[in-house]
């Protein structure tokens, strides 16, 4: 067969491509477990609003308690922006979504798992180097700390999004040959960046370092420290669940690419697992201390008296007994004195009943 100059004796091979894109099915699952989550950390928000008075909360300081809060509501948030695709919402600005979504998982992360890890890092610093047996890191340090992990985290963001911003990209999965020279591709919708690979290597160092510290120091602690802080091994134990999560969630999220709808709902489901863990025992607990404490069922010590001999933990502060601060005053309460409760049977009849009226009305 004669034929013309350029053309070949053979057909051109053709590809074709095929689309992964998230189920429907799954996307919806996930984000119902999602939005349980976040019905969760509202009611136990609506709960410290009540038990407000109680020293677990007076302690730990009124609004850093919300901080903590607020970062697991920031960590579900990102949840569904990693399962969005353009088949799921073609409305959506993809590229912002996966800026979006790294946002709110690290701030989050800061704001709640970062409050543990600073009170445990600067408390034991301090007593190294100053040796105070009885320093208690206050909550406006503690929230100075966090806060700046915060602007580190949306700073890194910022300059992401100037000096590579993300596009949309897909990623070839799968090359399948149909017949003798033509394929079958099958790629997936994805974000692109030359700079993303630095950045979550970034994040990972920073905050896992910081992490990973911080467990050291909660596990090698002082026989004394141990027997003064009844909530440090509750620290230990929410600190080393955010590394067991992280360990697990970190390669799925990376696998996200290749496996969507896989990497998807075993990624949020840890998410959501973790943030579940972390409320009910960082918070969960101390509530149901409040409740007990406001119907008389408290420890040994009385409705108005704690126990003085134990110092406040650097993690999350207990209430040794049960007590209310009937005269808080400011935003972070860190004038409060461990002093000004007394025994039940050593206060003054007056005193007790004020405080009880003052309790009925809140």
């Amino acid at each position: 067969m004669k034929l013309d100059d350029g053309e070949s004796a053979f057909p051109t091979p053709s590809i074709e491509y095929e689309y992964v894109w998230m189920k429907k099915s799954v996307f919806l699952a996930v984000l119902g477990l999602d939005g349980l989550a976040f019905l969760f950390c509202i009611c136990c928000a609506i709960a410290i609003t009540i038990y407000r008075k109680h020293l677990t909360f007076v302690n730990t300081g009124f609004a850093l308690t919300y901080i903590f809060i607020l970062g697991c509501v920031m960590m579900l948030m990102s949840v569904p922006l990693f399962g969005i695709d353009s088949n799921l919402a073609n409305k959506i600005n993809i590229p912002k979504a996966c800026m979006a979504r790294i946002w709110l998982l690290s701030v989050g992360y800061s704001l709640s798992v970062g409050i543990m890890i600073v009170r445990v890092i600067y408390t034991a610093f301090m007593e190294l180097v100053r040796e105070f047996k009885s320093y208690q890191i206050t909550p406006t340090v503690t929230l100075f700390f966090v806060t700046s992990m915060a602007i580190i985290d949306t700073t890194v963001v910022i300059a992401w999004r100037w000096l590579s911003p993300p596009h949309k990209d897909y990623v070839t999965k799968e090359i399948e040959l149909v017949g003798v020279r033509d394929e079958r591709r099958t790629l997936v919708e994805t974000c692109n960046s030359e700079k993303e690979s630095m950045l979550i290597g970034f994040m990972c160092f920073y905050k896992g370092g910081l992490l990973l510290v911080a467990l050291i120091v909660s596990i090698f602690k002082r026989e004394e420290e141990e027997k003064r802080s009844g909530d440090y091994n509750q620290c230990q134990m929410g600190l080393l669940s955010v590394l067991v999560a992280g360990a697990v969630g970190l390669p799925v999220v990376l696998s996200l690419p290749y496996n969507p709808n896989k990497s998807f709902a075993v990624g949020g489901v840890v998410v959501i697992l973790e943030v579940f863990f972390l409320m009910i025992w960082v918070k969960v607990s101390k509530i149901f201390n409040a409740h007990k404490c406001k119907k008389g069922e408290a420890l040994e010590f009385g409705k108005y008296s704690v126990e003085r001999s134990p110092r406040c933990v650097p993690c999350v502060r207990p209430v040794y007994g049960c007590a209310y601060d009937i005269k808080s005053q400011g935003l972070f309460n860190e004038g409060y004195d461990l002093d000004s409760v007394v025994d039940i049977k050593d206060a003054d009849p007056e005193f007790v009943k004020e405080a009880d009226e003052e309790d009925n009305l809140a």
